[in-house]
């Protein structure tokens, strides 16, 4: 059984702040789990009566148990980040919403640990910058694996995000998955900072992302295809610049999505961040389901290029990676210069200087050590400037503004796009994912999708935007009979055919049936 086998610290979930259950039998378990304790290890949690502060040991202790059901139901060989450091969290900081304080959940940790309802594996630390530290980690184990069986709860009891912050200012840079850009020494750059959540222009932010959160709350999303709850992509890790696994879990906890401000201002970034589906490539978001429905991804075409030619008085470009019908440089043919130049063009956007974007590109075909050398590397500066001027050439209204760190505030305005898509479908009660640029909706919505998003970028930018779509839906192919043309229709399905979906798992069909379930009693 799982029970004997070692804990894997890099299999792992990190600690919430934030979560909560409605749940009586969970919260039960908690109270009897506490009640086991001695008398003299609570009064060690708590502390003395005249200093327990807000948050009694038992509500830490619910909160540390409630996880580790949540993760023991998705997989029982998942084990708990525990952070102890002092410094990783102020009891008083805005966006610590428990007033949670590290050194009582350190207790915690400890007391499930001597009771026996934990098994645990030490913190690491390595002044090797190769290597990276990693906090405590703890796993249900078989004592605490034989209570949870008998609790009449499911893991959609589990909210694991149920007062966080869902808008959060930064006051410097963030990644793709919305995480604080580190320094050197894998610490935080910049902090988060404190705002007024009554001041107009958020509080309006503030209810589009609530009422957004409780819809995706109540909404069934998934990859279908998958026969685990999980899926597994390469990242490089920024502090040791190795290429790692990192383990993505899929499931109904991690739907949730804030947006991030950056640079201290509201009118830097404002992305939607969170939710799994951001985190994974195209390649699984084909299968994802939305209440067990197929759905179309649909995303606006070259639109942060687009919208600079937009608000620059010119119409927008169907291809803006385009060079003409010759390549700039031999060794690389057309195809390859377009992906080239695609990613050169984000670059120049969101660097300080085309120097600057010259080296964030090479720095993308960098390939670790033992691994073949991408051609693409060889790409000398003064061949990029060759892609510069012929990309100026092109669209020489945009001369003035690459280089110039136009990503962040491009950012900004998709954002807003973005957000009029989501407010429209809120407003008929219709979930849509979001990856930044693109939508994910369910197939039967994919007109009300393309409607939305024309819809949008009118209304931001004065002008339509062009958007792709990954794949065909059935309507379209039905869409061909009317030209009375059988071997252009028969093309259609075929195409149709071969985009399908993967069959949904019994993995999918028995989290759905589950979910509808759970979804039906809370609505009684």
């Amino acid at each position: 059984m799982y029970y004997d086998e070692p804990i894997d610290r890099y299999h792992s979930q990190p600690f919430s702040y934030h979560a909560e259950t409605g749940s009586l039998a969970l919260q039960k378990l908690s109270q009897n789990i506490w009640q086991s304790f001695k008398d003299e290890d609570r009064t060690n949690i708590d502390g003395t009566s005249n200093n327990k502060g807000k948050i009694l040991g038992q509500d830490y202790l619910r909160l540390t148990i409630i996880q580790l059901f949540v993760h023991w139901k998705s997989d029982p060989t998942i084990c708990l980040a525990t952070p102890r450091g002092n410094d990783t969290l102020n009891v008083k900081d805005f966006y610590n919403t428990k007033m949670v304080s590290i050194r009582k959940l350190s207790k915690v940790f400890d007391a499930l640990n001597l009771y026996g309802y934990v098994d645990h594996v030490n913190h690491t630390h390595t002044d090797n910058p190769e290597n990276k530290n990693t906090t405590s980690r703890i796993r249900t184990n078989k004592k605490l694996h034989d209570l949870f069986i008998e609790v009449d709860a499911c893991e959609f009891d589990v909210d694991l995000n149920a007062d966080t912050k869902v808008i959060h200012l930064t006051d410097w840079e963030i990644d793709d998955d919305g995480d604080l850009v580190k320094d050197a020494n894998n610490k935080k750059a910049k902090q988060y900072i404190k705002y007024d959540e009554n001041e107009p222009h958020i509080a309006a932010k503030l209810k589009v992302l609530l009422e957004y959160n409780q819809l995706l709350r109540h909404t069934h999303i998934d990859v279908a295809s998958l026969e685990q709850p999980y899926v597994i992509r390469l990242k490089k890790n920024k502090t040791t610049k190795k290429i790692e696994e990192q383990l993505i879990p899929i499931n109904q906890n991690k739907k949730f999505v804030r947006r991030i401000f950056s640079r201290g201002d509201w009118e830097a970034n404002g992305r939607f961040y969170g939710g799994f589906w951001q985190q994974i490539g195209s390649e699984y978001r084909h299968h994802i389901r939305i209440n067990g429905n197929r759905t179309v991804e649909l995303d606006y075409s070259s639109l942060h290029p687009n919208i600079l030619l937009v608000e620059q008085g010119n119409l927008p470009c169907e291809d803006v990676y385009s060079l003409g019908t010759e390549p700039i440089l031999p060794r690389f043919d057309l195809l390859t210069q377009r992906k080239i130049m695609k990613m050169a063009v984000m670059m120049l956007l969101n660097a300080h200087s085309i120097s600057k974007a010259y080296f964030a590109l090479m720095n993308t075909y960098k390939t670790p050590k033992g691994d073949a050398k991408d051609p693409r590397s060889t790409i000398t500066y003064s061949e990029f400037e060759k892609y510069v001027e012929a990309f100026i050439n092109r669209h020489p209204s945009l001369e003035n503004l690459i280089g110039k760190d136009q990503g962040i505030r491009l950012m900004y305005v998709d954002s807003q796009i973005i957000e009029a898509i989501i407010k429209n479908f809120i407003s008929q009660n219709l979930p849509i994912l979001c990856v930044h640029d693109s939508i994910i909706v369910e197939e039967q919505h994919v007109e009300l999708a393309r409607a939305e998003m024309k819809a949008a970028t009118k209304k931001i930018l004065g002008t339509e935007l062009g958007f792709d779509q990954n794949r065909l839906t059935y309507d379209t192919v039905q869409g061909t009979f009317k030209y009375q043309d059988k071997e252009f229709t028969n093309d259609y399905f075929e195409h149709f055919r071969s985009q399908l979906p993967l069959k949904v798992t019994p993995r999918h069909d028995t989290n759905l049936r589950a979910f509808k379930k759970w979804k039906a009693a809370i609505q009684l």
